[in-house]
């Protein structure tokens, strides 16, 4: 008999608030908090009401979210969570447990375990609305795809609309956390200075929500939320009768390397090639039809996606990259990880990042601040030592053996392609990538370690000299 370190009892989740009850090991009083998920909306991007199995996986989905946020891992081994949830097809999600458990334990290195139930009560709003008016175009010419109001969504939309100039596109965002909220609905906004765009974007937020505040100890990793946006972006689509979803996402972001020492590893499987790839199989099992998620740039540098955006430039700084928001003038840290990359794909595609960081804008650089900077540092080496060895292939693998060969079997199979010519493509993929670093670092590296003003930041005449890089 398995001993739960966490064990989450959900009630049928309805319009409004929903009771969860939170069991932890070790204590003798059970704790509760209510959930919200405002899915009321979706008819309007999409033109019909969600099916009972949709329904399903939007539950399934908000389950996961918050079950992921209030279970604390453990350094030292993997922790056992049971999830308790009322659905409308118990059996369904019952049969594809083995499925859940293999994509959530992919995840989070957890273990995940669950008991459905049937669900009493009434249908949500959601599942009864209908507006066939909804979409002014027909479904073929739609793409479904994740916004999430960061960087790499909106330079693969503004690719995407160059090259696919009949297309239109339905953008699904979501989450609990406001700033990201706003973040998406402010970026969407800003693509009105995109002539090209006009009459061919929609927007739709799935807001979700809990009461507990600071009450709880909180998961800071947010291991599933790749999980459950996927979920709730599949959902969009299906509702609308598409069988596919896109995500936007750098191939450097998406497999995402681990740095030395394992830094950084509780954000790398959100859009994962395998990550995705799990998830067509999970949503494709529960529907019983094909569905797909494709991401159009994972063979593609952030810099390489970014250049779409040279003649708009003033959109860019609507987006977050951010890991670690700070609520102090400078929302942005500039420090972490994905504020590095953010700023070394701008360098590297010509464009004057005007960002405003914490680091260095709002507070002076202290040596903490670039712990990150010299793990990527690192990170660039070991690529660099791998890719100009007499076997580069033979190298990546040997430096990221937990990493590399999965990601070239799997990405192979699915997209009907031998192994040589993906691992050539993922090649490719790093060697511009480490060509594009080398030749921003010490731009980079003076920005955050300079305390500057912004003015003096976009004046500086190393910006005509990296003008010249390029």
């Amino acid at each position: 008999m398995n001993t739960f370190d966490y064990q989450f009892i959900f009630n049928d989740i309805i319009d409004g608030y929903s009771k969860v009850c939170l069991i932890k090991a070790l204590q003798s009083e059970s704790i509760s908090f209510d959930i919200f998920i405002d899915d009321s909306h979706i008819h309007l991007l999409t033109g019909n009401h969600l099916s009972s199995i949709q329904a399903d996986l939007l539950d399934l989905a908000i389950a996961i979210h918050f079950a992921d946020k209030l279970a604390i891992p453990k350094k030292n081994r993997s922790i056992q969570i049971q999830l308790s949830l009322p659905l409308r097809h118990p059996d369904i999600f019952m049969q594809n447990e083995a499925l859940l458990h293999d994509l959530l334990s992919w995840y989070t290195k957890d273990d995940w375990y669950f008991q459905f139930q049937s669900r009493k009560s009434k249908k949500r709003k959601s599942e009864c609305c209908m507006n066939q008016l909804a979409l002014p175009y027909t479904l073929e010419s739609v793409e479904f795809a994740l916004w999430s109001g960061g960087l790499d969504s909106l330079a693969g939309l503004q690719t995407r609309l160059l090259n696919n100039k009949s297309e239109n596109f339905a953008l699904i965002g979501t989450g609990s956390n406001n700033i990201m909220r706003k973040t998406q609905q402010q970026a969407f906004q800003a693509l009105r200075y995109l002539p090209h765009a006009s009459g061919h974007l929609r927007f739709l937020h799935v807001p979700i929500n809990a009461n507990y505040g600071a009450r709880y100890s909180h998961n800071q990793s947010h291991r599933a939320r790749g999980i459950v946006f996927l979920l709730i972006g599949a959902v969009c689509a299906l509702s609308a009768g598409s069988r596919k979803l896109h995500v936007y996402e750098t191939g450097i972001g998406a497999i995402n390397l681990p740095l030395p020492g394992g830094v950084g590893r509780d954000h790398s499987k959100a859009v994962h090639p395998i990550s995705l790839i799990k998830m067509e199989q999970f949503i494709s099992s529960v529907n019983k039809e094909l569905f797909l998620i494709e991401n159009p740039f994972v063979f593609s540098t952030k810099a390489e996606m970014c250049i779409s955006l040279k003649e708009f430039p003033q959109i860019i700084f609507e987006t977050i990259s951010c890991d670690r928001l700070h609520r102090e003038k400078y929302i942005q840290c500039g420090f972490c990880s994905s504020c590095i990359l953010r700023r070394q794909a701008l360098l590297a595609a010509g464009i004057k990042d005007q960002t405003k960081y914490l680091i260095p804008h709002g507070k002076k650089t202290q040596e903490r601040h670039l712990s990150y900077w010299k793990l990527m540092n690192r990170q660039i080496a070991i690529l660099n030592d791998a890719l100009n060895s007499l076997d580069p292939l033979f190298r990546l693998k040997t430096s990221y053996s937990n990493d590399f060969p999965d990601i070239v079997s799997y990405m192979a199979i699915r997209n009907d392609r031998n192994d040589n010519e993906i691992e050539q493509e993922i090649v490719k993929l790093y060697r511009t990538y480490v060509q594009e670093w080398q030749n921003s670092a010490i731009f980079i590296q003076d920005d955050m370690t300079n305390d500057r003003n912004h003015e003096q930041y976009l004046e500086d005449k190393r910006w005509h000299q990296m003008q010249l890089i390029n």
